[in-house]
């Protein structure tokens, strides 16, 4: 028998190191000592079972139980053969059964953020024969209808809105906005199903206002909050997103929300993300603090208050929302499952990679036609570099967005999945370590 070669070592503050198993998704805690053994058993084609002392036969058979130990490369080779097989069946199925389509109704937008990422600013608005278009693209399986910008809500959009409402008026519907206009669409809003309104708030009163304008520098916090709270009276669900970049940011409003709307009760969630252009290590810092505050959560009003900590790869979103450790096939869902069309007859499958033509996957209207090189086909299959790397059943190839060039997006990104595991993880199991010190 042999290690396996899915072996990642994680190096902890205190001297210890967490042994991952990439290949079956187990996490150990290990000393110095055992780490030495496992170090010296990982230069073996071979260990030999016959001069194991009793402490080195203890944590063989241990090794051998949470499936570290094969008889030869060729035996894990077809594990890892079997996995790919069943994510490559998961993966052929999503994409035939396409649940969610997202409509850009226009890149157009009335504000002007500070931090603003949308390249793409063209007010033109998605027309009726390019919905129709779209439509044909789904069939039976569809549930969900989004809408996203620029922004969706504007005096513009609403005919168009009303128009797909009235032609799929039996789906679910989703709504992304900067919440200046929504109390004026609350009246369409209230003829459909609305699972979800989602509402960008960065702050309260002045700090919001400095960072989220209208585009003549007005500023947007009470009327975005005069929507909300229609919104919540008419009985529509609101998630508040916040861009934090300190846990006190988002406490804030947090706070405020829950002393102001308490009567709605589970009509508000909340959804933290990390600004774009923060690094990863400041980042990291960051969402290690948003899981600390909120340590003492069950998993379920974790992911009510702190969205943001269950995006992350299996072994992150194990600790800090018990998902169970699955192997992934790519990067995230919008990697063919997603399907997301703008104004100008392009198809995406990733709200971060729309506006730009090099980062589409093809087009739907007037003609459809789908990139072979693009991110609708970009998994650990495709990429040649993840074929034989050791994180690639954790990260599926990382996220083609932050590649520098998206000529070739069949590349792997993978200062985020070794950034995750090496600089995040440690943080996490850290705070995990100081909760259970402190319940006993």
């Amino acid at each position: 028998m042999k290690l396996i070669k899915h072996i990642i070592i994680v190096d902890l503050d205190d001297g210890k190191k967490l042994l991952i198993n990439s290949l079956h998704g187990h996490i150990d805690e290990i000393d110095k000592n055992t780490y030495d053994k496992i170090a010296q058993w990982q230069q073996l084609e071979d260990i030999d079972e016959s001069i194991l002392t009793i402490e080195d036969d203890e944590l063989y058979e241990y090794l051998n139980n949470r499936g570290f130990l094969v008889h030869d490369d060729e035996e894990e080779a077809r594990i890892k053969d079997a996995m790919l097989t069943m994510l490559r069946h998961a993966n052929a199925r999503d994409r035939k059964h396409r649940k969610l389509l997202t409509f850009i109704l226009t890149y157009g937008c009335n504000f002007a953020c500070t931090h603003c990422h949308n390249e793409n600013k063209a007010s033109n608005t998605i027309t009726k024969e390019q919905i129709d278009a779209a439509l044909l693209l789904t069939d039976h399986h569809l549930e969900y209808i989004d809408f996203h910008g620029g922004e969706p809500l504007l005096p513009k959009t609403k005919p168009l809105m009303a128009y797909i409402f009235q032609n799929i008026p039996d789906k679910k519907f989703g709504i992304n906005t900067n919440g200046y206009h929504l109390d004026e669409f609350v009246d369409l809003l209230k003829t459909v199903h609305v699972y979800r309104v989602t509402v960008t708030l960065d702050g309260i009163d002045e700090s919001h206002d400095k960072r989220r304008t209208l585009s003549d520098g007005n500023p947007t916090f009470n009327k975005i909050i005069m929507g909300i709270e229609k919104c919540l009276e008419n009985n529509l669900p609101i998630r508040i997103r916040t861009n934090v970049t300190s846990v006190t940011e988002t406490d804030k409003i947090k706070n405020y929300f829950n002393k102001h709307t308490q009567k709605y009760g589970d009509l508000i969630t909340f959804e933290d993300a990390t600004p774009k252009i923060l690094p990863h290590e400041p980042s990291n810092h960051v969402i290690a603090d948003i899981y600390r505050s909120s340590i003492h959560d069950t998993p379920q009003d974790r992911l009510k208050k702190h969205g943001l900590l269950a995006s992350f790869n299996p072994i992150i979103n194990a600790i800090t929302v018990s998902s169970p450790i699955q192997p992934i096939y790519s990067f995230c869902y919008a990697h063919g499952n997603k399907l997301v069309v703008d104004p100008y007859g392009r198809m995406y499958t990733c709200l971060f990679s729309a506006g730009k033509e090099d980062t589409s996957v093809g087009t739907y209207y007037p003609t459809y036609k789908i990139k072979k090189n693009s991110i609708y086909n970009r998994n650990i299959d495709t990429i040649e570099a993840c074929n034989d790397c050791i994180y690639s059943l954790l990260c599926g190839g990382g996220c083609p967005m932050r590649l520098k060039s998206h000529k070739n997006v069949l590349r792997p990104f993978c200062k985020s999945i070794k950034s995750q595991i090496h600089d995040l993880l440690p943080k996490l199991y850290e705070v995990e370590k100081q909760k259970y010190y402190n319940q006993v």
